[in-house]
């Protein structure tokens, strides 16, 4: 399915003119409805804020400047993003009971390889664990199988299962997107502006984590609590 996808794409990229062509066309209407007019931006001969590219018609001007960047951007995304390393990586997926039952070793062999230096043991001993694991969910019901890594790490003593732990603590800590990441620097624009660059560490991480963390009840008698352990010279009479 991907390779799929990125075939269309890189043929998109390769016969770009045309592609844009259609969209461009599309464009152009909507705007004659709207009595929009299609004008690129001033070229100047120094820019550093913004595109500034050469081009003779807004066509071109649009098309080197978002729809080359765009497909660039989306086909090195989805190379990176289901390159071979991480579907290796990936492949631990199938310790998660919901996957365990419906499959075999020659699933997990390949993750073996990839995180030799972590597991440290060879194909036998982790077949064993396997082989144990699959065994011990095979009985279970189908809804009394944890659908997660994190839940099945709960169901997984490390001293049973040592390796097959090691395999679903490192698949649990994937990260599967950036929303989180993005999300933080949204809320840094909003707290940290011009206005208040001065701000130390301890109060951008503490305005930060309420506003990324609405959900955590504050209990207004431990702030106060915490904030009079702080000894002022000021002397405050309520």
């Amino acid at each position: 399915m991907v390779d799929n996808i990125l075939s269309i794409l890189e043929l998109k990229r390769q016969n770009v003119e045309t592609e844009f062509k259609i969209i461009y066309d599309e464009v152009t209407e909507i705007c004659a409805l709207l009595d929009v007019e299609i004008k690129m931006p001033r070229i100047s001969g120094r820019q550093m804020h913004r595109e500034n590219h050469q081009a003779e018609t807004p066509e071109a001007y649009f098309r080197v400047t978002m729809y080359f960047q765009y497909l660039d951007h989306l086909i090195q995304e989805l190379r990176s993003l289901f390159a071979d390393s991480r579907q290796k990586a990936m492949k631990v997926q199938c310790l998660v009971p919901k996957y365990t039952v419906s499959s075999t070793f020659a699933d997990l062999i390949e993750t073996l390889d990839f995180y030799q230096t972590d597991l440290d043991c060879s194909a036998s001993v982790l077949r064993g664990e396997f082989e144990c694991w699959k065994a011990k969910w095979g009985r279970k019901a189908g809804n009394e199988l944890p659908e997660t890594a994190i839940e099945a790490l709960s169901f997984c003593p490390r001293i049973e299962y040592p390796k097959i732990a090691t395999l679903l603590q490192i698949f649990a800590t994937f990260p599967v997107t950036t929303s989180t990441p993005e999300r933080t620097f949204s809320s840094l624009k909003l707290l940290k502006t011009y206005l208040r660059s001065t701000m130390g560490h301890e109060r951008l991480n503490g305005l930060a984590s309420m506003t990324l963390q609405r959900d955590v009840p504050v209990s207004v008698d431990e702030v106060v609590d915490l904030i009079a352990q702080d000894p002022r010279r000021l002397d405050i009479v309520l």
